[in-house]
């Protein structure tokens, strides 16, 4: 490569770095207020217990539920989300597929970096 083809792809490596870090700087100051942490803390629940008992209807292998949980219905995946964002399930509940693993670790990423913002 010579000088001028490094230069362009610098120049425009900063662009998007740039760009970047503005939409980044947008993102953690829509978190400032504990409120709007609140807010999205509860749709971040509502949503992946619902991709959660989803999931399970689709395939009932994705999750191990204890014979201590009384059925498996909505209410069910809603205490695991709820417990997921604390990093605090009981057992009673979990993921056995790799896909749903990687959904626990989505859930909890997105969750810490809302709470952490």
């Amino acid at each position: 490569m010579n000088n001028q083809t490094i230069n362009y792809i610098n120049k425009n490596q900063n662009k998007y770095t740039q760009h970047l870090n503005k939409t980044f700087e947008k993102v953690v100051k829509h978190f400032d207020t504990p409120l709007e942490k609140f807010k999205t803390v509860v749709v971040i629940t509502l949503v992946f217990s619902l991709i959660y008992y989803i999931l399970y209807t689709i395939d009932n292998t994705h999750f191990e539920i204890s014979e201590k949980v009384s059925g498996d219905g909505y209410f069910t995946f809603l205490w695991l989300s709820s417990t997921v964002n604390f990093t605090v399930p009981m057992g009673d509940v979990y993921p056995l597929t790799t896909s749903a693993k990687i959904l626990f670790m989505l859930h909890i990423s997105m969750f810490w970096f809302v709470m952490l913002a």
